[in-house]
């Protein structure tokens, strides 16, 4: 996850913290947050965290474009990693980025 603060400064690999997502019956921690609901941009891509920065960064101008402002910490997702494949080729990442219109 990466805060605000970070994306809006150009700090694209100063994570905040960790993403776990529980399912009914999983012992939560005590000190959990919830994942706020609203509006997402998203972007999906091949490649791994390494290659998130440039991501952002399109992901940034595409909403600056439309007129939308980051609202607050991104959650950045691997969908397809080392726990799936070794060929790092096959990686694929989601960033979902919660915005006001």
């Amino acid at each position: 996850m990466l805060d605000q603060q970070a994306i809006q400064a150009g700090h694209f690999d100063r994570y905040a913290g960790i993403c776990l997502l529980f399912e009914p019956g999983d012992t939560v921690p005590p000190h959990q947050e919830h994942l706020a609901a609203g509006s997402y941009a998203q972007r999906i891509f091949h490649g791994t965290h390494l290659d998130a920065p440039m991501q952002y960064r399109q992901l940034l101008a595409d909403c600056r474009a439309r007129g939308w402002h980051v609202a607050g910490t991104a959650i950045e997702t691997a969908l397809i990693d080392y726990g799936i494949t070794d060929q790092v080729a096959q990686s694929v990442t989601q960033i979902q980025l919660p915005i006001k219109t």
